[in-house]
């Protein structure tokens, strides 16, 4: 039985490491989240390779073995899905303040645009009341 948990924690890593570096390839990963799972991963294959687990046999049976690996393949994959929605939500947010921050400069322009039409229609009537004597 320690055999086989052997050998599912190094294809857990493996898996881990290759959907990592799918993840990354496609954009749907931050960088930094991205190098935390590649370690995570190669942690795995390490760990994978270097423990025997000869005394796992007299620990637990086969069933509680199985559940075990189910269950860290399930809280495995649930982080990840997280940490996939987290770098989609921080995209999301890089890309909305920078349509904020081209917005508020379109905004400052048009201000800007309006205030020098308001000084020339000022500077036109001023301009006629003059001619006209309209005091």
């Amino acid at each position: 039985m320690g055999e086989v948990v052997k050998w599912c924690v190094i294809a857990i890593g493996a898996a881990v490491f290759v959907l990592n570096l799918f993840s990354l390839a496609k954009r749907r990963m931050t960088p930094v989240l991205s190098v935390a799972w590649s370690i995570f991963a190669v942690l795995l294959l390490v760990l994978g390779f270097t423990l025997h687990l000869s005394e796992l046999n007299a620990l637990m049976s086969p069933p509680v073995a199985l559940l075990l690996i189910i269950a860290m393949l399930g809280v495995i994959f649930t982080f990840y899905h997280v940490s996939t929605q987290i770098s989609e939500l921080v995209d999301k947010t890089n890309e909305l303040t920078m349509q904020v921050s081209l917005l508020n400069s379109e905004n400052v322009r048009l201000i800007r645009e309006l205030r020098q039409r308001e000084a020339a229609k000022a500077a036109a009537e001023d301009g006629e009341c003059e001619k006209s004597s309209c005091s």
